[in-house]
């Protein structure tokens, strides 16, 4: 028999019979499309991204990896294992990319991609999967300039879109406290028993590697910028600075070289040496990004908006005695404490401007989290998403 139970919002959900470890979700909110998510829910007890991707999904978008889980941060591995399409903002327009077709999108791209997100949103219930499909992709720092009055000075060298996202269907999400792997799915077609053969085979089997010609081999990276030019920036940034037209600058020099090797190779070698709990592997025409960062830029759940800022980095010690004495210099540093007091600002000013007026706080101030070659402080700030901005 199926069991209904209520959820919040004035809508159903349904559990209806289906093999074991299978459940069929079916979600029905007033004025509001139906939306249908298929889920199965196994225990696992390991579970590796890099070689279900490599091994069942190498053409999807990537995955995101949970290197040092625990239950606040870097609780879930997620793998994309399906796209249906693509949205892509490159030379200020929006494109929607599925197969073969190509549509250009007119209007401000952030208008239609925020009517596109209204009707694409999935209802939750508290039978939900952790993430059941949605958007999946990343978001470049250029787009501040569609979201802030900002001077546009930078030199575009790269043609790379600023902004791409992949509507995926089919997911895979791995819970490393519970140790329990969730197949989801949209598409009522999608045969969920027969997908969870084939993760199970993609975990177990070797990994299909490409040859790497001189897999030894040294890169040699160069440097976008020289020292000269690299410290004639930093005194200009001074100069802005004492003269009160900027609060904090982030320099940053670009290095580039040729390897031999593939994306998901140099990854693995990332995740080996500098595991942290927000790492990602993602793949775009023309363009992979390979990722390993303890800072989680932002997150919203059940209307929480909560960022993490990290400013103060000490190197970890040799002993237990000296990894404790250098976090509490760190801790007592007058400098990266007024660092992190303004960035903590900065931040509960961002959330200002989209929480509830009175909601923001800072909930964690200054810990330390230790990494594997490094103690960073850490602060958590949330507040109470505005109805009308989620």
């Amino acid at each position: 028999m199926a069991q209904m139970r209520s959820v919040p919002g004035g809508g159903s959900s349904v559990v209806a019979d289906q093999p074991p470890g299978l459940m069929r979700i079916v979600s029905v909110f007033k004025n509001t499309p139906m939306k249908t998510v298929f889920s199965c829910t196994v225990a696992l007890d390991n579970f590796d991204p890099l070689r279900l991707y490599r091994n069942l999904a190498p053409g999807s978008p990537g995955f995101l990896q949970s290197l040092n889980p625990g239950p606040a941060t870097g609780r879930y591995s997620i793998v994309a294992l399906r796209t249906q399409d693509r949205f892509c903002l490159a030379s200020g327009r929006l494109t929607r990319i599925a197969g073969q077709t190509r549509q250009m999108l007119d209007g401000d791209p952030f208008a239609v991609l925020a009517q596109i997100f209204e009707e694409r949103r999935i209802p939750r219930t508290p039978e939900t999967p952790y993430f059941p499909g949605g958007f999946f992709g990343y978001l470049g720092y250029d787009l501040a300039g569609w979201i802030e009055d900002l001077p546009r000075l930078a030199y575009r060298d790269i043609d790379l879109p600023v902004l791409c996202l992949d509507w995926v269907d089919v997911t895979a999400t791995y819970d490393h406290i519970s140790r329990q792997l969730t197949l989801a799915s949209l598409d009522p077609q999608v045969d969920l028993g027969e997908l969870l053969t084939q993760v199970r085979r993609a975990l177990t089997q070797p990994e299909s590697r490409p040859a790497t010609q001189s897999r030894n081999s040294p890169v040699s990276m160069q440097p976008e910028l020289s020292q000269h030019q690299f410290m004639d920036l930093v005194r200009r940034a001074k100069k802005y600075i004492a003269a009160g037209d900027i609060y904090q600058a982030n320099l940053s020099c670009r290095f580039s070289g040729e390897s031999s090797r593939e994306g998901l190779e140099l990854y693995a070698m990332l995740r080996r040496i500098n595991p942290s709990p927000f790492a990602c592997y993602l793949n775009f025409p023309g363009v992979e990004i390979i990722s390993s960062s303890p800072e989680r830029l932002v997150s919203l759940k059940e209307g929480i908006a909560e960022t993490r800022p990290i400013a103060g980095t000490r190197p970890r010690g040799y002993t237990p005695p000296e990894d404790t004495a250098l976090g509490q210099a760190l801790l007592s540093h007058p400098k990266e404490r007024a660092e992190h007091v303004m960035l903590i600002d900065l931040e509960r000013n961002d959330l200002g401007k989209v929480c509830h007026a009175g909601s923001v706080e800072v909930n964690e101030f200054m810990e330390l989290e230790r990494y594997s070659h490094v103690t960073h402080i850490v602060s958590n700030v949330k507040g109470a998403l505005q109805d009308d901005k989620g």
